[in-house]
C-alpha cells in the first residue's frame, strides 16, 4: 500500500508541473499529506513486523518448553487420522513404547504392542466414548521390546466433521509403571496386614477418638460373645461389658486402656480384666493392650488398637493352683508329722508340729536357722550327703538320726527328703 501511494504521488507530481498556481498549491498540500500518511504507514509496518517476529519467538520458546516438559515427564503427545490409519506422535510416545524411527506407526502397528489381556477392553472403552462424543481415559500393559510389561496412561478425544464422523482422534501417553507398582504393593502389603489381622492368635478392636468400635476381627468377635454387627458402634464406656476386676471388683468403662490411652497418648501394657460373655453366661479374662494411632505432624490420638489375649485357661489353672496349694498347706499345717523346708542351707518354713519337735515357740525362733546346726555332730556328715543326694537325685529314702532342739536336747528321729518347688 505505501509503494503504491508513492506511485501515484509521483504520478500527481508529474501532472502537477503543467497546472496554474492554484493547482500547484493544492498538490503541494495533498503531497505533504501523502508523505506523513506515509511516514505514518511505514512505521505501522514495522511495529507489525516487530510484533510478528516477537510472537513467532514466543511461539518457539512455548514449543520449546512443551517439549521439554513432555520429555522430562516422559509425557507424549500422539494424533491418529482414521481415514488414513496412520498415528503422528511426538518423540516420547516412541520412547515409551520402546519403538525406533521409522515410517509412521499405523493403528495396526500399535495393536500388536499392547498387552493382549488389555486390548479387547480398551478399545470397547475408547470406541464407546467416541461414540458418546466423550473424552476416554485408559490405563492398560504394553510389551516394550526391552524393558518387559510396562504400564502406560493414555488420554484423549475425538474431532468431527458437520456430519458427526470422526475426522482426527488424539491424546497424551504417559507411563506410569512406579505409580502401578506402588499401589500392587500397598495392596499385598494390606492383604498381608489383613490376613495377620484375621488370622492372629489375638483380638484386635480399633475405635475411633470417640472411643466408638470400627472394627473388630473374628477373634475378638468370639472372645466378646457378639457378632460384627452387635460390636460396631459400641464404645468401651458401654456398661453392657460388665467388665471386672481380678478382685472382682467393677472395672469402670472410664479406666479401660483404649479410653485411657486416647485421653493420654499413652500405650498401656498389660491390663488384666474380665469381660462378661453373654453365650457362656460367664467371664472371660483378658490380657489388653492398647496402642495410639496418631494424626500426621500431631501428639494427638486418631485412633487406637486394643489388642487382647484369652487367659481364661491361665486364670483357670491358677486358681485350681491356688486351691490345691491351699489344700496342701491345710494337710501339712495339722500334719501330726514334722515337715519342714530348707534352702541354701537354712530353714524357710516348718509347720507347727516341727516347731514343737525343736521347742521353739513361734516361727521366727526357727527360720533361718542353718541346718547342720541344729543336727547331732555325729550325724552332721550323713546329712551333709543326703542333702547332696536329694540335689542330684530328687530324692533321699527313709533314714535314722539325731537332730537337736534349740535348747541343745538331741532327739532319735527317722526322715525322709525329696526337692520341690517353693514360692517360685
Amino acid at each position: 500500500e505505501v509503494e503504491s501511494l508513492r506511485k501515484q504521488h509521483a504520478d500527481l507530481d508529474q501532472f502537477a508541473s503543467s497546472g496554474d498556481a492554484s493547482l500547484v498549491q493544492g498538490y503541494r498540500e495533498l503531497s505533504r499529506t501523502c508523505d506523513l500518511l506515509a511516514e505514518q504507514l511505514d512505521g505501522k509496518a514495522a511495529e507489525v513486523k516487530e510484533s510478528q517476529e516477537a510472537l513467532r519467538l514466543l511461539r518457539k520458546t512455548g514449543e520449546e518448553r512443551l517439549r521439554l516438559g513432555q520429555a522430562c515427564a516422559q509425557v507424549g503427545v500422539w494424533d491418529y487420522h482414521p481415514r488414513t490409519g496412520i498415528i503422528a506422535t511426538t518423540p516420547e510416545p516412541d520412547q515409551l513404547y520402546g519403538l525406533t524411527e521409522g515410517p509412521r506407526l499405523t493403528y495396526e502397528d500399535w495393536t500388536w504392542l499392547i498387552h493382549p489381556e488389555d486390548l479387547p477392553k480398551i478399545t470397547e472403552v475408547r470406541n464407546r466414548a467416541i461414540i458418546d462424543h466423550q473424552t476416554f481415559d485408559l490405563e492398560f500393559r504394553i510389551l516394550h521390546p526391552s524393558r518387559g510389561e510396562r504400564w502406560i496412561s493414555s488420554k484423549g478425544g475425538a474431532l468431527y466433521d458437520t456430519s458427526g464422523e470422526v475426522t482426527r482422534i488424539f491424546g497424551v501417553n504417559a507411563d506410569i509403571t512406579e505409580r502401578k507398582l506402588s499401589e500392587e504393593a500397598l495392596r499385598n502389603s494390606e492383604e498381608r496386614y489383613r490376613g495377620l489381622y484375621e488370622a492372629g492368635a489375638g483380638g484386635v478392636v480399633m475405635q475411633d477418638q470417640d472411643g466408638k468400635i470400627v472394627e473388630a476381627n473374628a477373634t475378638a468377635c468370639e472372645m466378646l460373645g457378639l457378632s460384627p454387627d452387635e460390636i460396631r458402634g459400641r464404645s468401651s464406656t458401654d456398661p453392657r461389658w460388665h467388665s471386672i476386676r481380678e478382685d472382682g471388683s467393677s472395672f469402670p468403662g472410664e479406666e479401660h486402656p483404649s479410653i485411657v490411652t486416647l485421653r493420654t497418648g499413652r500405650p498401656i501394657r498389660g491390663i488384666v480384666m474380665g469381660v462378661f460373655h453373654p453365650a457362656e453366661e460367664g467371664y472371660r479374662w483378658l490380657m489388653v493392650n492398647s496402642e495410639p494411632i496418631f494424626e500426621p505432624g500431631t501428639d494427638r490420638g486418631r485412633w487406637v488398637v486394643t489388642t487382647s489375649t484369652d487367659i481364661t485357661q491361665r486364670k483357670l489353672i491358677e486358681s485350681a493352683l491356688r486351691e490345691s496349694e491351699e489344700r496342701y498347706r491345710s494337710l501339712v499345717e495339722l500334719s501330726p508329722d514334722a515337715v519342714v523346708v530348707h534352702q541354701d542351707g537354712q530353714f524357710v518354713y516348718a509347720n507347727p508340729a516341727a516347731l514343737r519337735l525343736y521347742g521353739a515357740e513361734a516361727p521366727e525362733q526357727f527360720i533361718g536357722h542353718p541346718v547342720l546346726e541344729l543336727i547331732h555332730a555325729d550325724d552332721r556328715d550323713l546329712v551333709a550327703g543326703r542333702m547332696e543326694t536329694v540335689h542330684v537325685q530328687g530324692i533321699s529314702p527313709r533314714r535314722e538320726m539325731r537332730l537337736l532342739r534349740l535348747d541343745g536336747q538331741a532327739v532319735p528321729v527317722e526322715s525322709t527328703a525329696f526337692s520341690m518347688q517353693f514360692q517360685g
